[in-house]
């Protein structure tokens, strides 16, 4: 009896326990933080937890009628069915991966699956528990954190500067796209070395160094280096380099920023050298050289405006400029002064400046407004030189020309005086010589007297003609009357007119261009295109009837003329004698005149500001050039 009840009781045990275990897998499984579901052979989901059905937003009874492969990523279904293979041939019992499950709202959620295969004692596959943790939100922020790196990737090789991240030792981590770029090598040839294999030893030396500095101490440092290009061409470049920190606050890399500063630095180097010829000009400048703001105050001053001025520079800089100028002038000037601030204008005046010492100095100063982009005025620079000297030479100079005036004037006036006492003269003793004639006609004068009272009654023509011409040939240089636009067209014809008889008498043959308007003497004007065809006329060749030209061509600023003849020309040696007053080449039986024609021509062209010269050939003619500036 006793026997049979222990029989009876144990299996009643037994199964009481397997309740409980079976109570406690459910309560376990039902209530897990992880995803549960055990997998048939076939793929099948036999049973799965409340947080799987959670994860894919299926119910348990949906599940159930689903395969695996139904509910996972087509590009996660390869790598698993390889992983499920290997399981299956007994290469492995168990495997892990990331996957990605499809909901059944079709969004896509990330899991890590870890599944174990169940065998029967015979070998044969059971079933599979599968073990997932939902990720999403580790994924959703791994794919923040990659969108957040690229973009500050991104930024970083848009960055013209080039930037490296090292760690401890100096080691490359990073390098921006403008670092790599500048040593022409990969971000994988860059990781984990020190430097370029081609840069300096004492460069990299001195880089390794200035790294520890850094990592050490964990304060910034900012120096200028050399670094060398990939294609071994050295530039300086400024950089700073800085401590980056973990959450405890330790160095565990430094970051170089570096910017290339050798133009900079040229231009440095340029300007200083700029600045110092500037300085050195400036004080050995023999005039003075100023720099003021717009209230006239000085900011600079050269030396030689201190001697100009009686003052040092520390007198000079501590007040404005209008107390230097001379009460006499201060008034004007500064108005000058105040409307070449408003408009933005230069000025150029001569006024006179009070030292310290009492002493007035004359000066030319000459000002130019400083402007920015947008024209406004910020201050001005100006050069202030002594003319001093120079002024009283100009009031000597006037003192001067006041009484050349007056002496010119009585010297006109004593040469009228003169020149009609003289022609006078010459007239009463031609009157009297014929008298004489007249009255002893017949009786005691033989012909050789007859003979010398014609010499002194040609005599006496002649001197009457040459003062008449010396007089003509003075007042050329003394004429008053100003210059105007005249026609050179009109002369002409005005001047033809007037040898109309003599041009008839010879047979002579005048032409001429089109002739241009001038500023000019128009009476001095008509006295030289007269005596130049008159010269032509005179100098013919026997027989030979006269052609004359009168050309004009249009050189630089000034009108060429020319009067062409075909007489008899002129000697080489006799160019210039020409142009003297009273130099005959022939005797005056052979030709009349006084040899002041050509004279009083040179004074007459270069009153007009031109030159007159000949070019001739003997026997074949001559031609007269002269110059007369373009009407401006």
């Amino acid at each position: 009896m006793l026997k049979i009840a222990r029989n009876i009781t144990e299996p009643k045990q037994a199964e009481a326990a397997l309740r409980e275990s079976e109570q406690r897998f459910r309560s376990i499984f039902e209530q897990a933080a992880v995803g549960i579901a055990i997998a048939l052979p076939d793929g099948r989901l036999s049973q799965v937890n409340q947080k799987f059905t959670d994860i894919i937003g299926y119910t348990s009874l949906e599940i159930q009628v689903l395969n695996f492969q139904d509910i996972t990523h087509p590009d996660d279904l390869t790598v698993e069915l390889e992983y499920i293979r290997q399981c299956l041939a007994g290469e492995s019992s168990t495997y892990s991966m990331e996957k990605r499950y499809i909901r059944k709202d079709g969004s896509i959620v990330w899991v890590n699956l870890t599944s174990s295969r169940v065998f029967s004692g015979a070998g044969e596959p059971q079933y599979a528990i599968a073990v997932v943790e939902d990720i999403s939100d580790r994924k959703l922020a791994e794919q923040k954190l990659r969108e957040t790196t690229f973009l500050y990737q991104r930024i970083l090789d848009a960055i013209p500067d080039l930037i490296l991240c090292k760690a401890s030792e100096s080691k490359i981590i990073y390098a921006n796209k403008a670092f790599r770029d500048y040593y022409g090598m990969t971000m994988e040839q860059l990781q984990g070395i020190i430097d370029a294999p081609r840069v300096n030893p004492e460069y990299t030396q001195q880089y390794v160094k200035d790294d520890a500095y850094v990592f050490n101490t964990g304060e910034t440092l900012s120096i200028e280096e050399p670094v060398v290009r990939y294609d071994r061409i050295e530039r300086l470049f400024s950089t700073v380099k800085s401590a980056i920190r973990d959450t405890n606050g330790q160095v565990v890399q430094t970051v170089g920023v570096s910017r290339d500063i050798t133009e900079q630095k040229l231009a440095e180097e340029s300007l200083r050298a700029s600045e110092r010829r500037y300085s050195t000009l400036a004080r050995i400048s023999p005039v003075g050289i100023f720099r003021t703001d717009t209230k006239g105050q000085y900011l600079y001053v050269n030396e030689r405006w201190c001697e100009i001025a009686g003052l040092t520079p520390s007198e000079v800089l501590t007040q404005n400029w209008s107390p230097a100028i001379h009460p006499a002038d201060r008034e004007w000037i500064i108005a000058q002064w105040y409307q070449m601030a408003t408009e933005n204008q230069r000025s150029s005046h001569e006024y006179q400046v009070r030292r310290s010492d009492g002493v007035t100095t004359w000066v030319l100063g000459q000002v130019a407004a400083e402007t920015e982009d947008n024209g406004e005025v910020t201050g001005f620079v100006g050069t202030i030189t002594d003319i001093t000297k120079l002024k009283q030479t100009e009031q000597q100079l006037q003192k001067l020309n006041k009484e050349l005036v007056k002496s010119n004037r009585e010297l006109a006036q004593f040469a009228d005086v003169v020149s009609q006492n003289l022609q006078q003269l010459l007239r009463n003793l031609n009157s009297f010589t014929q008298l004489l004639a007249q009255k002893f006609h017949g009786y005691c004068l033989d012909t050789e007297a007859y003979q010398y009272l014609d010499l002194i009654v040609n005599a006496a023509t002649l001197g009457q003609q040459q003062i008449h011409d010396l007089l003509v040939y003075y007042r050329v240089g003394t004429s008053r009357r100003e210059f105007e636009p005249t026609g050179c067209n009109s002369v002409l014809r005005l001047v033809l007119t007037n040898l109309q008889s003599a041009l008839a008498s010879s047979g002579a043959i005048v032409t001429y261009d089109s002739l241009p308007t001038v500023m000019a003497d128009g009476v001095q004007l008509i006295q030289l295109f007269q005596n130049l065809i008159n010269n032509a006329l005179k100098f013919r060749r026997p027989e030979v009837p006269p052609k004359i030209h009168i050309s004009v061509e249009h050189q630089d600023n000034e009108w060429l003329f020319g009067v062409h003849d075909n007489g008899i020309g002129i000697k080489r040696q006799d160019y210039k004698r020409i142009f003297q007053i009273f130099q005959l080449l022939h005797s005056e039986h052979k030709y009349s005149g006084t040899g002041a024609g050509l004279a009083i021509c040179k004074k007459i062209v270069e009153r007009h500001g031109g030159e007159i010269w000949v070019e001739s050939r003997v026997g074949i003619g001559a031609t007269f050039y002269f110059t007369i500036p373009e009407m401006q």
